[in-house]
């Protein structure tokens, strides 16, 4: 079963109602202004109070977490304001952040356990509680050295820090529980990126995740901004669209490795995919939607016509990939060299242009190359085709034409034929005729 998540249903004002402007107040008296004045400031004085209260304990609560989960008060503080949302653009590592994650992890060096070894795949500073050193004091004991260091050399702690960045984003994870936990909250995390960008510009949309590990326990999850969406999709398409059914064919070609060499089951369908990727490629290279190939008459529609040729193409014979045998070898060959660029379709310069157009046209005159037969009523407009009598004579225009038979009337199906109407009364002289 797939898991689909709809976008609430909410409206988001893109620009802030003004409210109405309201009639000036009545004049009050300066008794009266300066009761209010001290109210207000007695009143001021309790919110600072209660914020003050309500700060120190955010702070104690936040140290409390520190002891009994590691890492800093304000990692936790940090969490609270941002809603435990990290989706942010990281910054640019500078100098003195690449040294300072240098001398943090050798002063930490020492004292991994088999439990913080394990969390180093994910953060290598997240070690049990009251054995991590603080980068502020460590810091400070060796501020001393940042100033000594060279131009060099900070070029390389700034690419070593880059590195690891990249090496924890973009690492694959080694256990199944890592990849569903990662699953799980990246695609939480795109929910909120979509749902923001829905709130802010108005645009709609939907995203299908599925998985390419078969080991992985989960099923393709959809998101759309709006269940109208969906129920649209459904009602448009009909049969055409099933999340089900969809997202379970697009789950069994990711694990079969995007790969139709494996998705396809018989030889002839391996090699009818082939042709037809060869023959996207070759539509692709000419750059021209409109214009089909002809592998019969190339010289001439492409060559002389165009202008383009076709460069160390990967077959025995230039033919249509169609005519080509079934053998994968000889098609896999002509496919990868379309992609890779080593078969390819160049436009010949002018002077080349004009040395293959007069080898073609002495081609031509010598008989090599043989050309349709034009006709001899090339130019000269056309008449009517003559009407031919049975006995293969052409009929003359003056003569009368025969009259058109009248069509023969038919009864409708399943009505029954009444016979004639008699007379009611019959007169003698009816009876003598």
């Amino acid at each position: 079963m797939a898991t689909v998540t709809y976008g609430p249903m909410i409206a988001v004002t893109a620009k802030p109602q003004e409210p109405g402007r309201r009639p000036p107040p009545p004049p009050i008296s300066a008794m009266t202004r300066k009761a209010a004045n001290v109210a207000r400031d007695e009143k001021n004085r309790k919110i600072c109070e209660r914020v003050e209260q309500w700060q120190n304990f955010t702070r104690t609560f936040a140290e409390e977490m520190s002891k009994d989960f590691g890492k800093t008060a304000e990692y936790y503080l940090h969490l609270l304001l941002s809603d435990m949302s990290s989706a942010k653009t990281a910054r640019k590592p500078n100098a003195y952040n690449a040294w300072s994650s240098k001398i943090l992890k050798d002063a930490n060096q020492g004292i991994f356990s088999l439990y913080s070894i394990r969390i180093l795949l994910d953060n290598p500073l997240d070690l049990p509680p009251g054995q991590a050193r603080r980068l502020t004091d460590v810091q400070k004991e060796k501020k001393d050295e940042y100033n000594k260091l060279t131009d060099e050399q900070k070029q390389e702690l700034i690419a070593m820090l880059e590195e690891t960045r990249k090496t924890r984003k973009y690492g694959s994870r080694l256990s199944a529980r890592a990849k569903l936990i990662d699953f799980i909250s990246s695609t939480g995390k795109l929910e909120e990126l979509m749902f923001g960008l829905m709130s802010r510009t108005g645009v709609q949309g939907f995203f299908c995740v599925f998985k390419s590990d078969p080991d992985l326990p989960c099923t393709p999850r959809w998101y759309f901004t709006t269940p109208m969406i969906n129920y649209y999709l459904m009602q448009t398409l009909r049969r055409g669209w099933d999340v089900e059914k969809i997202g379970a064919l697009a789950e069994a070609f990711a694990v079969a490795g995007c790969n139709f060499m494996k998705f396809l089951s018989t030889a002839k369908q391996r090699a009818d995919f082939l042709k037809a990727e060869i023959r996207d490629l070759i539509q692709r290279q000419l750059g021209n939607d409109k214009v089909r190939m002809n592998y019969v008459n190339f010289e001439r529609d492409f060559v002389v016509k165009l202008g383009i040729d076709v460069v160390a193409w990967a077959h025995d014979k230039f033919i249509n990939p169609s005519e080509i045998s079934t053998s994968l070898a000889p098609l896999q060959k002509l496919a990868t060299a379309l992609k890779d660029g080593t078969c390819r379709f160049v436009r010949l310069s002018e002077a080349a242009h004009r040395a293959r157009e007069a080898a073609y046209t002495e081609k031509v005159a010598t008989g090599a190359v043989s050309v349709r037969k034009e006709r001899e009523d090339k130019g000269v407009p056309r008449n009517k085709r003559c009407r031919t009598t049975t006995d293969g004579e052409e009929a003359d225009d003056d003569e009368e034409q025969p009259a058109i038979q009248a069509k023969r009337r038919h009864p409708a199906a399943g009505k029954a034929v009444s016979a004639p109407k008699s007379a009611e009364f019959i007169e003698s002289d009816d009876d003598e005729n």
